[in-house]
């Protein structure tokens, strides 16, 4: 997003549509939080393409939930397959979507729930708050079976 001198005013994130389109409400991270989070904050690449899945999907996929992250694909060098998490296997279309079916949903991860609006921000404070070495759960739903894999802090 960029304000009326062509500066950068934001970086959009993401949209809510009812219809999967690009109508609906956007929502943007303001640029100083982005520099914040991209320049000074320690992140952690996950190796992971996951999607959000919420509604008649998530319901077609049997989640226990509102919500979850279904995992699309791993890199192989990432902390996601690193910790065991598994990518889809399975093209499918659901709903519209296309999407690789087969592998683990997380459903929460350290307790915060992707059904919460701002979970992106939650889940970067609660990681602010594990000391080095603190184990940190993540519940996934895997083969129709609910288990916890830990990811250690480095």
């Amino acid at each position: 997003m960029f304000n009326m001198k062509g500066e950068v005013a934001g970086i959009t994130s993401c949209i809510y549509s009812v219809y999967g389109g690009f109508t609906g409400i956007g929502f943007a991270v303001s640029s100083n939080t982005a520099k914040r989070l991209l320049m000074e904050a320690p992140t952690i690449w996950t190796g992971m393409e996951s999607i959000i899945i919420t509604s008649n999907i998530a319901k077609a996929l049997n989640i226990p939930r509102e919500s979850g992250l279904l995992i699309l694909k791993l890199s192989s060098k990432g902390v996601a397959n690193k910790i065991g998490l598994r990518g889809g296997t399975i093209d499918a279309n659901i709903d519209g979507k296309d999407l690789i079916i087969g592998g683990d949903i997380i459903l929460d991860f350290a307790g915060i729930s992707f059904d919460t609006l701002n979970f992106q921000s939650l889940i970067q404070e609660k990681l602010e708050n594990f000391d080095t070495g603190d184990k940190i759960p993540i519940t996934i739903l895997r083969q129709g079976k609910i288990g916890i894999i830990e990811f250690k802090k480095e």
